[in-house]
């Protein structure tokens, strides 16, 4: 019997020959599995911190998160781009992904560690010392190669062993957090280490995959690396302003409010971006895909990806209707009646979501034709857009008005790359508009791959 699972196990991670329908399919249920289990550790932290303490316990997610979307330098673009190309490169781009990692934490950490001692940190002066500096510098090592490690897997196509990588990070942080929440009780930095333990672990597992799928090496390729930092350096601007966009409320919040409105906002952005995550997984298999289909077999991905956009469009609105329904009853009732005011600044940013969402499609051929200036110039008008209302609404509207903001600048970006995009491709902008065959298509997959599975 065990040799039976171990031959099954064996078989699904080493599979790298699946649709890409059905990797979206898979990627998007991985995806909502495991902001489920973040959603109940979010749950779990929202209670126990209350909002104030919610609130700079966002601002210390952050802070790691930005260091890699600043410093990873679009390498993650450049794995999925070149291991989908040609999978001979995958091991360079593996060995080139840790060592950058070591080299992006050392420097990182000195630049922190000398902001702390010669300027000091303001305002967050007052919950950060330096050694919660030296555990925000490991959390950004193991972002930085994981995020490098799980591109990597997706652009070999190795869907499966990606999915079961993502999954196992909020499961260790569950446990950790139960097993520390009855050890000594949950704090801001308590529930900080058990995020960083939890990555950490995911990290190990990752390496252990990468060397059962033979992708694990440590003999870099400067080459290779120039290449993949060309490349991926396009995007780093784009994906600095797309940091701006969706994540530089809570730091506006917190400066021109205070923690409890910081914490309020961060439950309804937390909860936006489990709508985030279809779009975001379709594209994500969609690059690697198209990246393959256009320039190792000399094919066309246009119309892949303005079908996949319709019906990314279709069930991102669906999701979104049902949640904006449940929203005012159940994030007082999973919350508490503290979180009761992130009800109307989440519906403002699900319709966001809902409208714009797409464009992650379209941005995956756009990357893998290489155009990235599309994202760059679109995001940077956007993220100005997005500074400029934050500054007029936040200090009036709070929450609120962030949330406004966001909306603005989501509908404001998407439409401006699909209006490029269409441009680029000579077709017409119409054919975004979902069709009868669109919804054919999705009843057809649930019905032939998912429920007659469930029979």
């Amino acid at each position: 019997m065990t040799n039976i699972l171990r031959t099954k196990l064996a078989k699904i991670l080493t599979n790298n020959r699946i649709s890409v329908f059905r990797a979206s399919v898979w990627i998007t249920a991985s995806q909502a599995i495991l902001f489920l289990c973040q959603f109940l550790t979010g749950v779990i932290i929202a209670r126990t911190l209350l909002p104030d303490g919610r609130g700079q316990y966002a601002i210390l997610l952050l802070i790691p998160t930005m260091l890699n979307l600043i410093g990873n330098m679009g390498l993650s673009i450049a794995n999925s781009h070149y291991s989908a190309k040609n999978p001979s490169l995958s091991k360079a781009l593996c060995a080139n992904n840790i060592w950058f990692s070591l080299f992006s934490c050392f420097l990182w950490g000195a630049i922190f560690i000398y902001v702390y001692y010669n300027f000091g940190f303001g305002s967050y002066s007052e919950f950060i010392t330096i050694n919660h500096i030296y555990i925000m510098i490991a959390a950004t090592f193991f972002l930085f190669l994981s995020g490098y490690s799980h591109s990597l897997l997706l652009g070999t196509n190795h869907v499966s062993a990606n999915n079961i990588v993502r999954l196992s990070q909020p499961f260790i942080f569950i446990g950790t957090l139960i097993f520390i929440y009855f050890l000594s009780g949950l704090t801001v930095w308590n529930s900080y280490r058990s995020w960083l333990i939890s990555i950490g672990a995911s990290c190990l597992i990752t390496v252990f995959f990468l060397i059962r799928l033979g992708l694990f090496s440590l003999r870099p390729s400067l080459p290779l690396f120039i290449s993949s930092i060309k490349l991926g350096a396009k995007g780093v601007l784009a994906a600095v302003a797309g940091f701006i966009i969706i994540q530089s409320d809570i730091l506006m919040i917190r400066h021109f409010r205070d923690d409890t409105e910081t914490g309020i906002y961060s439950i309804a952005a937390t909860l936006a971006f489990l709508l985030i995550a279809i779009p975001q997984s379709t594209g994500k298999v969609l690059f690697p895909y198209i990246s393959k289909l256009e320039h190792r077999e000399g094919g066309d991905g246009t119309d892949t990806a303005i079908i996949y956009c319709r019906i990314t469009f279709l069930i991102t609105v669906s999701v979104a209707f049902i949640a904006i329904i449940l929203a005012p009853f159940m994030i007082s009732f999973v919350y508490g009646e503290a979180y009761s005011a992130s009800a109307t600044p989440f519906i403002i940013l699900a319709l966001a979501i809902a409208f714009s969402g797409y464009v992650f499609v379209l941005d995956a051929q756009l990357y893998a034709r290489e155009q990235v200036w599309v994202a760059t110039v679109c995001s940077v008008l956007a993220a100005l857009l997005n500074i400029g209302l934050n500054i007029y609404l936040i200090p009036q509207y709070g929450a609120v008005g962030a949330a406004i903001t966001s909306f603005i600048s989501y509908l404001f970006y998407a439409f401006s790359v699909a209006a490029f995009y269409f441009s680029l491709v000579n077709r017409s902008i119409g054919e975004l508009c979902p069709r009868s065959s669109d919804i054919k298509l999705i009843a057809h997959f649930v019905n032939n791959k998912i429920l007659a599975k469930l029979k």
